[in-house]
């Protein structure tokens, strides 16, 4: 799955409003096997022409973000930013993945990678306070008490 396909994924899932977004990924990509013609000289100076198998492969570095008071856009542009054509290569990994998606709520996703493949959108929400908490008012001091055992010592 692309970086981008995982993030709309993971936006439909969650189905809040975005606030803003920093997204920074490494993927590998690597085609089919293809052949080029190589030709060879053997000692006696005969010359062969064979068909050499290869494989071409490239690194696509990107960082991009969505800023707060973003347009549609800037929508747009930003997922654009993250699309990387895997249609051409047989093989495709996310290398590396770093982010975060802010938002309106206060929630927020944050990406990860555990390893090949294992990579993908965690999403937090901000934990509600404890029911201390909540009884607390707001000229009441909080303290805490710890007791121990006194132990005697005897001479």
């Amino acid at each position: 799955m692309t970086p981008k396909e995982q993030f709309i994924k993971h936006i439909e899932f969650v189905d809040k409003p975005i606030k803003c977004v920093e997204v920074r990924f490494e993927m590998y990509l690597e085609s089919e096997v293809k052949y080029t013609k190589a030709t060879f000289t053997s000692p006696e100076g005969e010359e062969d022409i064979v068909e050499m198998p290869y494989r071409e492969s490239k690194n696509v570095k990107i960082k991009s973000i969505l800023p707060q008071n973003y347009t549609e856009e800037d929508y747009h542009d930003f997922l654009e930013s993250i699309y990387v054509d895997t249609s051409e290569w047989l093989y495709d990994r996310i290398d590396e993945i770093f982010g975060t998606i802010w938002f309106e709520d206060g929630s927020w996703s944050s990406a990860f990678m555990i390893w090949e493949g294992n990579d993908g959108w965690t999403h937090y929400s901000v934990p509600n306070l404890s029911e201390d908490l909540l009884l607390v008012l707001p000229d009441q001091k909080l303290t805490t008490k710890t007791e121990t055992e006194t132990e005697k010592e005897f001479l």
